[in-house]
């Protein structure tokens, strides 16, 4: 589909599903990029919407600055946010936010957030109502954090994917001394590169019991 066929395509789309009401707003797979979900955010009205898919849409951080500062998201309660370029600054946007505060699940998995991004997450006071936190493949534990978000762990987050990421035994101590994890009730750190002592530490830890 030629560039500006598929624009017209996507407003078409979008006008229709926000004149419906549709609480589903699927914009999977349509390779926005960052300007025009610039210019939803800032612009249309989508306090209909209760779930938004924004995955494979080739977001950076600046798309996700702008959704996370969009007072009629204020009813969204899923967003997926998979298969992007979005790190840390997004990440921490999200964090922030004064208009998610209905937000159940956020899906990141296969983006570029490090660390630092995802406890930011992990610890916001602003996501009050997230129960899901999906951060799988991203670029957390590549670097190793001297220095962890302030704060407790989100109380109503239940449920946090860390899958395929590179968390080895440094970065997975550092972790569990932020606190990250003692709200969970169910951590998936699957296919990272945890050893014998990450693997003692998790044993160990009264935060996991």
């Amino acid at each position: 589909m030629k560039s500006h066929n598929r624009e017209r395509f996507i407003i078409k789309k979008l006008g229709e599903a926000l004149e419906r009401r549709d609480p589903l707003l699927d914009l999977s797979y349509e390779r926005l990029g960052d300007a025009p979900l610039v210019f939803l955010a800032r612009k249309a009205d989508l306090s209909c919407v209760r779930e938004l898919n924004l995955s494979w849409n080739e977001l950076g951080n600046s798309a996700v600055q702008a959704l996370a500062k969009c007072s009629t998201l204020r009813n969204l309660q899923t967003l997926n946010l998979g298969s992007n370029a979005i790190g840390n600054a997004g990440a921490q946007a999200l964090a922030k936010s004064d208009n998610l505060a209905n937000l159940k699940t956020l899906g990141l998995g296969f983006n570029r957030v490090e660390d630092s991004g995802a406890l930011h997450l992990v610890k916001s006071n602003s996501l009050t109502s997230l129960e899901f936190l999906d951060l799988e493949q991203n670029a957390i534990g590549e670097s190793q954090l001297t220095a962890f978000p302030d704060g407790t762990a989100n109380p109503t987050l239940v449920k946090l994917n860390l899958r395929r990421n590179t968390i080895n035994d440094d970065s997975l101590k550092g972790w569990l001394q932020s606190g990250a994890f003692t709200q969970l009730r169910h951590l998936n750190l699957g296919w990272n590169k945890i050893g014998d002592a990450g693997a003692e530490l998790l044993a160990q830890s009264p935060t996991l019991a």
